[in-house]
């Protein structure tokens, strides 16, 4: 009978359901071998995405395993617990799980790479190859006979070992947090999975979750930056990759506010409505949907929210101070040196600022986040604060300013006609009970980041 799905997507508050189904559509029409690459960088989803998928193809027609390669960093092969773990599959003890450990623990598969790195390297004539394996056979005797022989056994044994737990239908292996792996242990398994398990009539697809610039960067340790082409070697051992769904704001904002509620009792939301839809609407416009520093983030707001009196400090200046030091520490850096929470160099040249900087101009005169702030228009809200049409450049103007001075100030605003702001009200906005020094602020995002 087929799987009812429907419950599969009921808490998809990233919204992959529609990428997920259409990739899993596939796997009735793939021929295995076949490995299968979910990129994304830290922090986007690759997780979540890889398990709904798994939820996806759990039916009559798939057997699925799932497998975390940063909980066995500390083997000397990480293959070895991925079969053991695989075995377990097995209900009963049979001759072929026995097998399979005895392979494992007696090769430790300690020459896997030599074929697949000579594949790619610049040096991969037939001659280097026997002078290779004459270097391994004069360490260690015999070892090239007695690995090609447990090689050989292994994949015999593994073909054996996927039969007995899914029969005719195909075994998809999930293989999650390789980038969290050191270098050498990522490579590794990934060559040992070429080798080893991506065999002919194994019925066996592997899906790998892993960052791709991390894994770019471990092949380079592992070869040398010069030695090898990484594109071409991951052809070799990846035939498909997809990039993890990037999330627009509006479901980005759902997602926030989704998390918040989940966090928090339903009165205390309530209360709090106003300030939540404000960290919302903030924080999603903003392009840095990477659900797991969000939910940093939404820690560190929602302890603000608890632990300080908002009537007394500028919650929107706190909400952009939060997200601008996880998110452009750079930026928030050279701020809080200024002791100016809106500071941003200048982005103009010239005596009168006509005409504007280009990106290296600002980069160089400052750093790459704020090129990247003002040159980006998903994140305005973390730019320069413009004249005469923004309440919060009103207040943070009359900042660490005497009473006398901020009359000024608003006098001097009145002349350009602020628009859209009731400036005769604006007294009651910088008055004394609230905070009005811009080191206040630094110092309490600061603390907030202490307890994260």
């Amino acid at each position: 009978m087929p799987v009812d799905h429907s419950e599969c997507f009921k808490n998809d508050h990233l919204k992959f359901e529609n990428s997920i189904k259409k990739l899993a559509t596939i796997f009735s029409i793939i021929h295995p071998p076949f490995t299968i690459a979910v990129y994304g960088k830290w922090g986007t989803g690759k997780t979540s995405y890889m398990k709904l998928l798994l939820s996806q193809l759990e039916s009559d027609q798939f057997e699925t395993f799932w497998f975390n390669a940063w909980e066995y960093e500390d083997e000397s092969s990480i293959l070895v617990p991925l079969l053991s773990k695989l075995s377990g599959k097995i209900k009963k003890e049979s001759e072929v799980k026995k097998s399979i450990k005895r392979i494992c623990a007696a090769t430790l598969l300690s020459g896997a790479s030599i074929a697949l790195k000579l594949a790619t390297l610049k040096m991969s004539e037939l001659d280097d190859v026997k002078k290779s394996f004459e270097l391994y056979e004069e360490k260690t005797g015999e070892f090239y006979e007695k690995w090609i022989s447990n090689i050989d056994d292994l994949k015999e044994e593994f073909k054996k070992m996927v039969f007995e737990i899914c029969g005719e239908k195909k075994l998809v292996i999930f293989i999650d947090d390789l980038d969290r792996c050191s270098p050498g242990n990522a490579v590794k398994l990934l060559e040992d999975i070429k080798h080893f398990l991506a065999i002919n009539n194994s019925k066996c697809i592997f899906v790998i979750g892993v960052d791709k610039y991390a894994l770019t960067a471990a092949i380079n340790i592992k070869y040398g930056v010069n030695s090898i082409n990484t594109d071409e070697y991951l052809e070799k051992i990846i035939n498909l990759s997809i990039a993890v769904p990037k999330i627009n704001s509006a479901t980005y904002k759902k997602y926030i506010i989704e998390t918040i509620k989940q966090q928090t009792t339903s009165g205390w939301y309530t209360t709090l409505t106003t300030d939540i839809e404000l960290f919302a609407n903030i924080l999603s416009s903003v392009d840095c949907s990477n659900p797991r520093r969000t939910k940093m983030v939404i820690n560190r707001y929602l302890l603000y929210l608890g632990m300080y009196d908002k009537k007394k400090l500028f919650t929107e200046i706190i909400i952009k101070l939060i997200i601008c030091r996880e998110f452009f520490p750079l930026a928030y850096r050279v701020r809080e040196i200024s002791n100016i929470v809106n500071y941003f160099p200048q982005t103009r040249k010239g005596n009168h600022n006509f005409e504007q900087r280009s990106y290296k101009e600002i980069e160089d005169d400052s750093n790459s986040d704020f090129a990247r702030i003002y040159y980006t228009s998903e994140l305005k809200e973390l730019g320069p604060c413009p004249k005469n049409k923004s309440l919060t450049w009103l207040i943070i103007n009359c900042f660490d300013k005497p009473r006398a001075k901020i009359a000024e100030v608003l006098a001097g605003q009145r002349k350009e006609e602020a628009e859209g702001i009731d400036l005769d009200a604006i007294d009651g906005w910088v008055s004394d009970k609230y905070v009005m020094k811009h080191h206040d602020y630094f110092e309490v995002v600061n603390f907030l980041f202490t307890l994260a």
